[in-house]
């Protein structure tokens, strides 16, 4: 019975993926997504750096290099959405 119950909810979750696509929704790629940040830091740092590019720039300069920015900004993120929701 657990096999029927995995391959329908496979099918409904490919379904919703679907329906998304068509509508606009970009698919993720699961291996980049941080389960401890609970979100992908590639998506917030993409859009800081494409909405704020002179913020983001400043704040490379600040933190000593983009792999620093990226982790305190994508933690910084992660923890405002606990905290705020």
């Amino acid at each position: 019975m657990a096999d029927v119950k995995a391959h329908v909810e496979s099918a409904f979750e490919a379904s919703i993926v679907e329906h998304l696509v068509g509508h606009g929704w970009l698919e993720g790629v699961p291996c980049e997504f941080s389960r401890p940040l609970g979100l992908n830091p590639d998506e917030v740092v993409r859009f800081v750096e494409a909405s704020q590019p002179e913020v983001w720039a400043t704040l490379v300069g600040l933190h000593g290099g983009r792999p620093h920015t990226v982790a305190k900004v994508t933690k910084r993120v992660a923890d405002e959405i606990t905290t705020r929701g």
